[in-house]
């Protein structure tokens, strides 16, 4: 019944890759939870006791519980529209409450000492590829899994602007403009990028396989980065993502035009980024 399941959210919900992926792991994970048991023949008390397992035994944050669960929510709401189990265990089961959490993102001095440091290295071939990566996470907002799916048809001129054609989650797809740093940074790169008849398309490959690069290996490459920039928090590209949302707010761009920007399915996901600037907070309050 997993198979059928990954198999409906892939072509019938259109999931991505990795949502699909991650599916399959934590059913797999519940399964093995469950040793003889029937998947199918589970009653409330055994999914809060696989809950009750991943908190104590294996530690696992309040988040990733919180994930794994809407896994087993999605996982019965569709046993139960295949008419496979009579009663829906997860009906009964409240969906936690998370703690609010504001994001992490890049000081300006921060921000000077990475760029400055790939900047540096610009004169290798990895170099190159490196500062265009950090350019379009800075500059453009994407996700790693966005980064990495990049093809050269991807990056359009449209009368006066370069625009990036971006295939977001559940595969929607949207238009990200680009800063002419961004267009200068991946321009360079594709003039020395090595090319291959295997990855001719994808715009970011590993220099020496020549293959499409993984989000392993740039969330690798982050991490290498921002540690010789001498950056003391730590920082994934997905903080460069809270960067680029918390520096639109700042800069006066609406909500409704950050969502769009950051590909978010829901206005509430990008109302994290009102709460990023104390300053701009009290400068309203000064205005009443």
């Amino acid at each position: 019944m997993i198979d059928q399941f990954v198999d409906y959210m892939e072509l019938e919900k259109n999931y991505s890759p990795g949502t699909i992926h991650q599916y399959g792991c934590d059913l797999k994970l519940f399964k093995g939870f469950l040793k003889i048991k029937d998947i199918l023949g589970v009653e409330s008390g055994d999914i809060r006791g696989f809950l009750a397992h991943l908190k104590r035994e294996r530690k696992y944050s309040p988040t990733t519980i919180a994930r794994k669960q809407a896994t087993l929510r999605a996982f019965y709401k569709f046993c139960r529209k295949e008419k496979k189990v009579s009663d829906n265990p997860m009906e009964f089961i409240d969906t936690p409450k998370l703690p609010e959490r504001q994001p992490v993102y890049l000081t300006d001095e921060e921000r000077k000492n990475i760029f400055d440091m790939v900047n540096s290295l610009t004169y290798t071939i990895r170099g190159k590829r490196d500062y265009a990566i950090i350019s379009l996470l800075y500059y453009a907002g994407l996700r790693v899994s966005e980064l990495v799916g990049l093809n050269a048809g991807d990056m359009r001129r449209e009368g006066d602007s370069v625009t990036l054609k971006i295939i977001g989650k559940g595969n929607k797809e949207r238009k990200v403009p680009l800063r002419i740093e961004a267009q200068e940074a991946i321009n360079t790169w594709l003039q020395n990028r090595p090319s291959t008849a295997e990855s001719n398309s994808a715009i970011f490959i590993n220099t020496k396989t020549k293959k499409r690069l993984t989000a392993r290996t740039v969330q690798f490459l982050i991490k290498r980065i921002t540690e010789q920039a001498d950056i003391k928090k730590k920082i994934t590209p997905h903080k460069f993502r809270h960067t680029f949302g918390t520096r639109l707010l700042q800069q006066g761009a609406n909500l409704v035009d950050i969502q769009v920007l950051l590909g978010h399915a829901s206005l509430n996901t990008t109302r994290i980024y009102t709460h990023t600037n104390p300053a701009r907070l009290e400068e309203a309050v000064s205005k009443l």
